[in-house]
């Protein structure tokens, strides 16, 4: 939950009002980490009982997840959880807050794990469970500290061998080891630091289901729903039959088939509690891979939710795992057949935007839904790409030529970034088709930046397999059932042909504009109509038939890079994200102080005109005013106190503006600086071939967008050489590092040379 609190912390800066999470918890008083903890005590089938730490917002689901990775309960699949002393079931799909009984803050809550009927569908589950966790049985974790770096200083300890010697550990502290040592003991065959592995005890040979299956009608009257056929380590051959009130041992062999229950007739609701009767050695070394113990930092027992590739790593080992043989043979290529329904990706992403993110409490939900749906449109969409490439999946339009096919699978579209429809044929082909793609998913992460309510962007993911980029989008809800289920209303859909642009959802666009520095203009079409844009030419709005506003192909939300003008050849040469937000902030600032600077300026002047023209009234006046002012300068008081003049007074401004701004805070500070930001705004059509129906201000666009350039160009580049790297501040190790570090800094690849 911290974790997740965590990263939700690193989105809040981007939403409305920039308010920091510690003054949001003074605030507000239903603050995530003000909920009461429960502590749950979970009994299992067996009598033996795991304590639990919870909080009201989590989910049933997240308990028996919990459960499921618990040694002492990981193979118990079809149970139902009930309190103690009470029959009543308790929902998987609720929240711990919707049962009264369980908030009791302090006081441990009693829960039973009391085991159900098992379906085929819940059976073919608790037999995959049983697989999983023989190839990789969970452990208990003790927790230690980080194995790579010594906080502290500390002398490591050194174990002793058979013989007496002492092993790999060093006895010396890290701040005293020479740095010339250090450089001598480097080498990359030691990295990365990998721990020994325990060796997995093999507890039974393989488990299959039978050649009997499916049972006949008959036997699924009498409550059979599936068959097994396990090898135990002592060459036994057991057919186990799965009914709806647990596991049995059937008369069957391989050559006749007797579904009666055995001689022996052993039963059990659980196969593990089965085989443990059936097979001595699986019983006791079943009991040795539960009792297990593994020290690890929290970090390495945290399983990564998706595969990450590096550049230098250890050569997986392919274990023997049914489950990996049967998933590769009866794949889906990411499409869950258990489900019953194909799940509408669009309506769960889009449904995750309208989520409310008024409190620290909601963004934390908002964020962990949302990253869900993403993890799993993921899944699918890399599989489903994968098996574009390899050729799985057929096309939709399958008349056209191949470079041209689109593809539909698992209500995914898939399209290869290849200029398929000659689109850039002139300016790079298929090169600014594969840049685009980039350019896409970076106006895209923009827009959910500048999270406009009312305006949605697609889900989208670029997959790159076998050299090929293959783009992954969710489905605008009538897209491909004509006009008269979803409305083409913003933008260009053929080049400059034809430009719309919708009053409504003009409105919309120049919300997330004023957010993203994109500058309201106006273009010209190919028949002469003026069009006013806050958006490129190439930015399509389209109205779905849920009646929401869809925004894509955001290619060239940023502006073109004016130290590359040429459009022929460089269309994709754009300046990044991260340049124009720096560049924004010192120009908003700096403009912020040359206002300050000439209004103390003009108050200084208009000081120095009062003093100059108060010696010229004592001159003409009579000794008689000269008391009355002695006596206010003795008093304390001013003219200023006494009554308010309709000009500004540079001695009460110069004494009263800098209390009132300590009174009022940052905030109007943060209101300038905020306008400031919003009125710096660049034309994305710049330097492009598109026509604008003044010259003039075609030219101060372009002006505006080459005054960006330079900034990248004579104050960026030479600070990150002459600071960052010069001073180390910043060491790339590798080119990922490299490209990483020169992102951060808003600076392109392309300007690798000139560093």
């Amino acid at each position: 939950q911290t974790a997740v609190a965590n990263a939700a912390t690193s989105q809040m800066s981007t939403s409305k009002g920039n308010v920091a999470p510690a003054q949001e918890v003074s605030k507000k008083g239903n603050s995530f980490f003000e909920l009461p903890h429960i502590v749950l005590n979970v009994e299992n089938p067996l009598g033996k009982t795991v304590t639990i730490d919870a909080t009201p917002t989590d989910c049933v689901m997240d308990i028996r997840q919990f459960l499921l990775e618990t040694p002492e309960s990981c193979y118990f699949t079809c149970y139902q959880l009930q309190m103690a002393g009470d029959t009543k079931v308790i929902n998987d799909f609720a929240e711990l807050s919707e049962y009264p009984e369980l908030k009791q803050e302090g006081k441990s809550n009693h829960l039973k794990m009391v085991p159900g009927f098992y379906d085929e569908r819940s059976a073919r589950t608790h037999v995959r469970r049983l697989r999983e966790i023989i190839v990789k049985p969970p452990v208990h974790i003790t927790q230690k500290m980080n194995p790579y770096v010594s906080e502290s200083g500390s002398e490591t300890t050194t174990k002793k061998g058979k013989k007496g010697a002492k092993s790999k550990g060093t006895s010396e502290k890290l701040h005293k080891v020479p740095s010339s040592d250090i450089l001598e003991k480097l080498d990359l065959l030691e990295y990365p630091k990998t721990e020994k592995s325990q060796s997995v005890p093999e507890v039974v040979r393989n488990i299959n289901f039978s050649a009997w299956n499916p049972p006949p009608g008959n036997r699924r009257l009498r409550g059979d729903l599936l068959y097994l056929e396990v090898t135990t380590l002592e060459e036994n051959s057991l057919h186990i039959t799965c009914s709806v009130t647990g596991f049995f041992l059937n008369s069957s062999t391989r050559d006749t088939f007797d579904p009666s229950p055995a001689v022996t007739d052993y039963k059990s609701h659980t196969l593990v509690e089965l085989l443990k009767k059936a097979s001595h050695t699986f019983s006791s070394r079943f009991s040795r891979l539960m009792s297990r113990k593994m020290t690890k930092h929290p970090y390495e027992v945290v399983m990564r939710p998706y595969p990450v590739y590096e550049w230098m790593a250890v050569k997986p080992k392919h274990a023997y795992d049914w489950n990996r043989a049967e998933d590769s043979l009866l794949t889906t290529y990411g499409m869950e057949g258990g489900r019953g329904v194909l799940r509408d990706w669009n309506e769960e992403y889009q449904c995750c935007h309208e989520m409310p993110r008024t409190n620290l409490v909601e963004r934390i939900l908002y964020n962990r839904t949302k990253y869900r749906v993403y993890l799993d449109f993921r899944e699918a969409a890399v599989k489903g790409a994968c098996a574009v490439i390899d050729g799985n999946i057929p096309p939709i339009n399958p008349m056209d030529e191949e470079r041209a096919w689109v593809y539909l699978y698992n209500k995914i579209f898939f399209s290869l970034t290849i200029d398929g429809r000659d689109s850039y044929k002139d300016i790079g082909g298929d090169r600014v088709s594969h840049c685009n793609a980039s350019h896409d998913l970076l106006g895209i992460t923009a827009f959910e930046r500048a999270d406009v309510k009312e305006l949605y962007t697609l889900a989208t993911l670029a997959v790159d397999y076998r050299g090929h980029r293959v783009l992954a989008q969710s489905i605008i809800p009538g897209i491909f059932h004509g006009d008269q289920a979803s409305t083409h209303v913003y933008g260009s859909m053929d080049s400059t042909d034809s430009i719309k642009s919708s009053p409504d959802f003009h409105k919309l666009m120049l919300k997330a504009a004023k957010k993203l520095h994109i500058k309201e203009h106006r273009v010209v079409d190919a028949k002469g109509n003026t069009v006013t844009l806050a958006s490129c030419v190439e930015t399509k709005g389209i109205i779905g038939s849920d009646r929401r506003h869809y925004v894509l192909d955001l290619t060239r939300v940023f502006p073109r890079d004016a130290n590359f003008p040429n459009y022929q050849k460089n269309p994709t040469s754009l300046l990044r994200p991260e340049l124009v937000e720096d560049f924004c902030c010192r120009k908003a600032i700096s403009t912020i102080v040359a206002k300050r600077n000439r209004e103390a300026a003009a108050a200084a002047e208009a000081k120095k005109a009062g003093k100059s023209a108060e010696a010229k009234n004592e001159g003409k006046n009579t000794d008689q005013s000269a008391p009355p002012a002695a006596d206010n300068q003795k008093d304390g008081t001013t003219d200023k106190d006494n009554s308010k003049s309709d000009t500004p007074q540079p001695d009460g401004k110069a004494e009263t503006a800098q209390p009132e701004s300590k009174a009022k805070g940052p905030k109007a500070n943060d209101n300038a600086y905020i306008s400031e930001m919003e009125s710096i705004a660049f034309n994305p059509d710049a330097f492009c071939n598109v026509k604008s129906p003044d010259k003039k201000v075609e030219e101060s666009d372009a002006l505006e967008v080459a005054a960006a350039s330079a900034f990248l160009l004579n104050n960026v580049i030479p600070k990150l050489v002459a600071q960052n790297f010069r001073l180390l501040q910043d060491s790339p190790l590798d080119g990922e590092s490299l490209k990483r570090i020169m992102h951060k800094h808003g600076i392109n690849m392309r300007y690798l040379g000139r560093m």
